[in-house]
């Protein structure tokens, strides 16, 4: 999958084929072998200004900001975050921020139908049903899947002792909510190849052994079937294959 996946963005950012920065290419490659690694991210906290376009004047925070929180919450659970504030203030502070972004999305970035949005208590954890969020854009699929993709991670290395700020939403506490939540975005839309981007997949596979219903295992597998017709990349199933 790496492989593929590397030769094919390279290809396309050389050929002009992209119009993505080619570091923006390598930032969001870097985070996918992390996922499937299971290690932190090459890019260090110091480079991220320049991959991430973080700056409002850039008009790119919509699509930078749950990127560069996925790499914070990357180097958090793999205690290789470049600071010296305590663990557990530092988490809190990566979680309040991506909440405030999920909270305060522009309209372009919000679904344009949304069914299946429950509280946290009232997700049933047997029932094979997903949530169903189709988006206009793929950025806009991409950008919210990295929220949820992100505040998986976090609340996997939430440090002990630690309550999680106020958020606004019980759901945003739920893993079980975010993983059907990426699953549910990534079956329901439809953009062809622009959809399949690298953190989408590696999302997937992330969720793919932690799906507790048989039925969400075989949509999860037969999305990745997709993703593998659509991008040529040979993504793991939710069988396990490696």
């Amino acid at each position: 999958m790496v492989q593929g996946a590397l030769q094919q963005f390279l290809e396309s950012s050389m050929t002009g084929q992209t119009e993505e920065p080619f570091w923006r290419l390598f930032f969001r490659l870097d985070l996918a072998v992390a996922t499937v690694l299971g290690c932190s991210p090459l890019v260090g906290s110091r480079h991220w200004d320049r991959v991430s376009g973080f700056s409002p004047a850039a008009g790119e925070g919509e699509i930078s900001t749950p990127l560069q929180l996925l790499a914070s919450a990357f180097s958090l659970s793999n205690a290789a975050l470049e600071t010296a504030q305590p663990a557990g203030a530092l988490w809190a502070e990566v979680w309040t921020a991506l909440q405030l972004w999920h909270r305060r999305r522009a309209e372009h970035m919000l679904p344009i139908v949304s069914c299946g949005t429950v509280e946290a208590g009232q997700i049933d954890l047997s029932s094979a049903s997903l949530p169903i969020e189709l988006y206009s854009s793929a950025q806009a699929l991409l950008s919210n899947a990295t929220y949820h993709f992100a505040s998986l991670i976090l609340l996997s290395s939430r440090p002990r002792l630690v309550k999680p700020p106020p958020s606004g939403s019980r759901q945003a506490l739920s893993v079980s909510w975010h993983m059907q939540s990426i699953v549910g975005m990534a079956t329901q839309n439809a953009f062809e190849t622009s959809q399949w981007d690298p953190i989408l997949i590696a999302a997937l596979i992330y969720v793919s052994p932690r799906l507790t219903h048989h039925s969400q295992r075989e949509v999860l597998q037969s999305c990745l079937t997709r993703a593998e017709k659509a991008t040529g990349l040979y993504a793991l199933t939710a069988e396990g294959r490696t």
